[in-house]
């Protein structure tokens, strides 16, 4: 698979996982699960994917993926705003943000050590 497509199916991916939690609240929460949704959406299921999704990413090895934690933290911010009308969205785009950019870090870190191992090895 192209670097370039990785790219595309990661993105995509993480909007289908965003698309599915949106249409999750809005069409079948049902009330008195809004405590379970929001722990399970935004303390598992987005933080967990995004930092995995970010991680992946850094195979890519373009400048786009630093954008990632800042553009699906938007969406972290409008998912609740939609489905709890105006309660902690910035909150929560931490939640999404604060994972996706430490996935990216950990990925660089580690592509930096195999190119310095691969330099020093000479493979």
């Amino acid at each position: 698979m192209k670097k370039m497509d990785l790219f595309y199916v990661c993105n995509a991916v993480t909007l289908i996982i965003f698309i599915a939690v949106t249409i999750w609240g809005l069409l079948f929460l049902n009330p008195g699960d809004e405590m379970g949704y929001a722990l399970l959406s935004f303390y598992l299921i987005i933080p967990v994917s995004s930092f995995v999704i970010a991680f992946i990413l850094t195979k890519t090895n373009t400048n786009l993926i630093w954008l990632y934690p800042i553009v699906f933290g938007l969406f972290g911010f409008f998912i609740p705003t939609l489905i709890f009308h105006g309660s902690w969205g910035w909150f929560a785009a931490l939640y999404v943000a604060a994972p996706a950019l430490l996935g990216l870090l950990i990925g660089s870190g580690i592509q930096k050590i195999r190119t310095v191992k691969t330099i020093k090895t000479g493979e």
